[in-house]
Formats: structure tokens, sequence, C-alpha cells
């Protein structure tokens, strides 16, 4: 997130509630390949961190733990821009 031109709280106010609410659209694109290779990044940090995630959900709500603790991953980063660009080209950002 830090390549952004938004400082902080416009992030944590707006960008960050818009990807936790709007990040499971992007289940829709799990066939994309860079969207799927971001899912498998993701998949694999958590196993370096112990953790185990077996369903679609476990990945979305360890997206929404990662984006609420601002972790700088590419993966994360790069699955952010996808929903705030989409969310951006459908007019939810004035």
């Amino acid at each position: 997130m830090s390549d952004t031109n938004f400082n902080n709280t416009s992030v944590q106010d707006a960008l960050v509630p818009y990807f936790n609410a709007n990040c499971t659209l992007l289940l829709e694109r799990i066939d994309d390949e860079d969207v799927r290779g971001s899912f498998i990044a993701l998949r694999l940090h958590a196993e370096d961190q112990g953790l185990t995630l077996q369903t679609n959900e476990d990945l979305i709500s360890y997206m929404i733990k990662l984006t609420n603790e601002h972790q700088e991953l590419n993966a994360l980063k790069h699955l952010q821009g996808i929903v705030w660009q989409e969310g951006y080209e459908r007019g939810d950002f004035r």
C-alpha cells in the first residue's frame, strides 16, 4: 500500500475497508493466472507462519487479517490493487 498516492488515514478509512468488503470478488477470477499465483503465494506465506488455509474462506480471512495488519506482501498488494482498480472503474471511489 505504500505505492499509493493516499496518506495512511485515507488508506485506513477508505481503501482497507473497501478491500475487506470486496475481496471475495477475487474468487470469481481464480482462473486468472495472476490472481491464482497471488493466492498460491499467500497460501505459502501462511504455511511459513505455521498456518494451513484449507478453504477459500480461510484464504479470504487471511487476506483480511494481513490487510488489517498493513502487511507489505507483494501478493497481497497485487490483489488489493486489482480490487481497488475495479472499484475505481465502477465509480466506487470519488
